[in-house]
């Protein structure tokens, strides 16, 4: 969409759209932004969309700094994992995990719940059905049934907290 618009637009910078990275300098946000006239992180998706680019992240390079985010904003998805300095009781006994553990679990070890993962297809509906009833309010005229379909969009839209079938945060 955004190498077409750019193409449309300006004719130019098709190569650093195909090159950029999500987040960064000269980042997909900032060509979002430069040809869509909004900005990505404003739409309600956002943060499902960069779980999404996280995840993405995560599976191609396992541990490191994109899984370490994921854990920070979902520790709930290691229910396996303790972390360091953590007490906890099993009958009489009492355990203590060692201070000097990982501060972060593995990658591997993560649980990715059914609900997460409609939740997340059920957010890049949302965004794209975002983006056409941008598209349709940009007519200079419209058909009925393109501003009656604006209008039921606009209702659906204010119930989607409601439809979540997943939590945004843990």
């Amino acid at each position: 969409m955004l190498i077409i618009r750019e193409k449309a637009l300006h004719g130019g910078q098709v190569e650093a759209i195909e090159r950029a990275h999500w987040g960064g300098k000269h980042n997909l946000q900032d060509h979002f932004a430069r040809l869509m006239g909004l900005r990505i992180e404003d739409f309600d998706t956002y943060e499902d969309l960069d779980l999404l680019q996280l995840f993405g992240s995560a599976i191609r390079h396992g541990d490191g700094r994109a899984a370490r985010k994921i854990y920070d904003r979902h520790p709930s998805l290691w229910f396996n994992w303790l972390a360091p300095g953590s007490v906890f009781t099993i009958g009489a006994t009492e355990l203590t995990i060692p201070i000097d553990g990982p501060r972060h679990p593995p990658y591997s070890h993560m649980t990715l719940p059914e609900e997460l993962l409609h939740q997340m297809l059920q957010s890049v509906e949302w965004f794209w059905t975002d983006i056409e009833t941008i598209r349709c309010r940009s007519f200079k005229t419209m058909h009925e049934s393109t501003v009656a379909g604006i209008a039921t969009g606009d209702r659906a839209r204010e119930s989607r907290q409601r439809k979540r079938v997943w939590p945004t945060a843990p």
